[in-house]
């Protein structure tokens, strides 16, 4: 894909975030206290987490990689959003619930995480991958290991 297409969906990302969280109310306090962000299907779907390395492929703001980290995961989430990005570690912060985020285009850090050797038991993606095409993406599925899981929850009819 073009640089300055990702540049567009970057800054369009970067309002959308500030629109989504404007209005909700303490979501730290949400979390810390055993709230999830996730639906049953997408809890459902990579089964027991705790204990795994996972990858959350465009996180947007962290919500739902805080509510996978919380069940025991090791999770990293990647998003192109800065906007997002700093949410998300705010988020984090103030929920005291641990989890790393990079704010880079997907498709450049997966080439950085398979030169620098990083492995992940699952890699999760929910609504943001009805926009990424996993084929170009380097380091997937092929890299995921003999039991690990490419997974890639869409909650609509088109795709």
């Amino acid at each position: 894909m073009r640089k300055d297409l990702h540049e567009i969906n970057r800054r369009a990302w970067k309002e959308a975030t500030r629109a989504h969280n404007s209005h909700k109310a303490d979501q730290a306090r949400f979390l810390r206290e055993g709230g999830s962000t996730l639906f049953p299907e997408e809890l459902e779907l990579p089964g027991a987490v705790r204990g795994k390395r996972l990858l959350h492929l465009q996180c947007n703001a962290g919500q739902d990689t805080l509510s996978l980290a919380r069940l025991g995961a090791s999770v990293t989430g990647v998003d192109i959003s800065d906007e997002a990005i700093a949410f998300a570690c705010r988020l984090s912060a103030e929920s005291g619930i641990p989890a790393t985020f990079h704010r880079a285009d997907l498709y450049d850090w997966l080439d950085d995480a398979v030169q620098r050797g990083e492995t992940f038991d699952i890699v999760f993606s929910s609504y943001g991958f009805l926009f990424a095409r996993l084929k170009e993406m380097p380091g997937s599925p092929q890299d995921c290991g003999d039991d690990g899981r490419i997974i890639k929850y869409v909650a609509s009819k088109f795709e």
